[in-house]
């Protein structure tokens, strides 16, 4: 599982500890995101937001191949 969050960095953390509690192949490369969701479809998304999930993705299938 990969996991992209709006929140704060240490909900994320208690979430990410629930999810390996629960016995799921999780990847720890978690992207933190603030805005709402869904991200990608947000009309004033900039540049960099952009750049920082297109890189997200790039690491989490690199780990996936």
């Amino acid at each position: 599982m990969a996991l992209i969050a709006d929140g704060l960095p240490e909900d994320v953390a208690k979430l990410k500890e629930i999810i390996k509690e629960a016995g799921t192949n999780f990847i720890d490369d978690v992207l933190i995101i603030t805005g709402g969701l869904p991200f990608k479809f947000a009309k004033k998304v900039t540049p960099d937001e952009e750049k920082a999930v297109d890189e997200w993705t790039d690491r989490i299938l690199a780990t996936v191949k």
